[in-house]
């Protein structure tokens, strides 16, 4: 052996032992045969390996996961739902809970941090426009618009009239569909078809889906006959070729408009809504479930969570309308039970902390109180949980009438526009689901027209494409605007 390297391997006796992981030694029998080390060596080397073993034990011992060190103290405290049943929820659950708390806040501290540093901008453009070029629709309100393939497919809406026109704008420019592309094509003949028989009108303010299969069902809505009257139907509505239809199913569901509707596994999910016939104003704040298979609707009463606690009291109790709502997940693999089974055991509630779900946010009640808090709405455990999400970061002003869309490559909900009755919004805020934390956009450019409500939004990988509504002035012009959203790491200086 070489001199240095021997007085270096006996030096590490007289260290302590957190310092004998800065020296990489291999003191396997093989390597001590190679080196053929001399038989009195050899105990001071083991004796310098066991020293090191030992070492890396005393720090795996110190450094236990939370979940180990909490196990025992959590599981000595009991926990019984508040509900009026008393429905007992297993240790193990609350063990989930309080430690994903825990867990939770202290990733949410760390990468809060990150979020700091980050500052969000929006590039607001105004695509070019040609009328003799391009279908621009009219300006209207209350119309809604839903991705099919390339294009954003653009329904109803009305103005100084009801609008039966379908229009398409790529996902990709902002620009509407050329004239050429319209004529003789399925857009037309559904539209024909509207012409004849105005009850299949789909009116505005009513919920548009698309399913796996491309077909699009709308529901409820208001349509404008001898009066403004809401509906209860659902239109299915199929732009393939070879099953080219228009049709129209009644349901028990009460009438309604300004409702949220969202698609999940050939479900339809209905939450609240407004009913202004007959001169009477009616706020819905139930949950309904409608199967598109059998077009048969039945009500669903979820459980309220509030801080991870069961809680006996409704989160809309006085009613919501003007709300948005938004599916994260895939909504073709969602509902993994079945509705259909009218006693039902209830499954034990263990995904609370999923990021999917549908979620909710703003609108009004009966009182015309504008909601403030986000809401989700997890659909894949029975009974179905509905809770407050916990945010950090500032929070949005309270609104009805906005939009809200998921961006699924930075997983992350996009609120637009809105009003509060006193101003209108023309601000993007951007809730990030992987820490919870709200952050407001800088909108840059072209800033003329973003402030509206009542309006349409889609979002096609980084682009929110906006188009239509309101602001205090009246109706909009139908030209949208595109926001380019880009995320810039600053570096902060103390």
């Amino acid at each position: 052996m070489h001199q240095r390297e021997r007085r270096r391997i006996y030096s590490l006796q007289n260290r302590e032992p957190i310092n004998l992981p800065k020296y990489h030694i291999d003191v396997s029998m093989d390597n001590l045969q190679k080196r053929k080390i001399s038989t009195n060596e050899l105990p001071q080397l083991i004796q310098n390996k066991m020293q090191m073993i030992n070492y890396t034990n005393s720090m795996q011992l110190q450094l236990k996961t939370k979940y180990e060190q909490l196990s025992m103290k959590i599981l000595k405290e009991p926990y019984k739902a508040t509900n009026s049943k008393q429905r007992i929820i297993p240790n193990h659950l609350m063990l989930q809970q309080k430690i994903q708390d825990i867990t939770i806040s202290d990733s949410i501290k760390n990468k809060q941090l990150d979020t700091d540093k980050t500052i969000i901008k929006g590039i607001v453009m105004l695509p070019a426009q040609n009328d003799q070029q391009y279908t621009i629709p009219v300006s209207r309100q209350g119309s809604r618009v839903v991705k099919y393939d390339h294009y954003g497919l653009v329904f109803g809406g009305h103005s100084h009239r009801e609008n039966i026109e379908i229009h398409a704008i790529s996902l990709l420019n902002g620009q509407w569909k050329r004239k050429q592309e319209c004529y003789y094509s399925q857009i037309e003949q559904l539209k024909q078809k509207q012409i004849a028989n105005p009850n299949l009108r789909l009116g505005c303010y009513f919920s548009l889906n698309i399913d796996e299969n491309k077909t699009i069902y709308a529901f409820g809505g208001e349509k404008n006959t001898n009066n403004r009257k809401t509906t209860n139907v659902i239109t299915k509505i199929c732009l393939e070729g070879d099953r080219l239809e228009w049709q129209q199913f009644q349901t028990s569901i009460g009438c309604r408009r300004n409702h949220s509707g969202i698609y999940t596994h050939n479900h339809l999910l209905v939450v609240g809504g407004i009913d202004c016939s007959d001169f009477i104003t009616k706020y819905y704040n139930d949950f309904q479930l409608i199967n598109l298979s059998k077009m048969q609707s039945s009500q669903f009463h979820p459980k309220f969570y509030k801080k991870q606690v069961l809680q006996n009291d409704h989160p809309f109790k006085l009613g919501i309308a003007y709300h948005s709502a938004t599916l994260v997940g895939n909504p073709f693999l969602r509902l993994n039970y079945d509705f259909s089974q009218i006693a039902k055991k209830e499954e034990q509630v263990d995904q609370l902390f999923t990021k999917e779900g549908i979620y909710i946010f703003g609108g009004k009640d009966s009182e015309d109180n504008l909601y403030s808090e986000l809401y989700q709405m997890v659909i894949d455990t029975y009974p179905i949980v509905v809770q407050i999400v916990e945010t950090l970061g500032q929070k949005p002003p309270s609104r009805r009438s906005h939009s809200m869309n998921y961006d699924e490559k930075i997983s992350a909900l996009l609120l637009f526009g809105g009003t509060n009755e006193v101003q209108c919004f023309g601000d993007l805020h951007i809730l990030l689901l992987k820490n919870y934390t709200w952050q407001k956009v800088q909108l840059q450019g072209y800033l003329e027209y973003p402030f509206r409500y009542e309006h349409c939004s889609v979002f096609n990988e980084d682009k929110l494409i906006v188009f239509g509504g309101l602001n205090q002035d009246g109706f909009l012009m139908y030209n949208p605007i595109t926001i380019q959203v880009k995320f810039k790491i600053i570096q902060k200086h103390n």
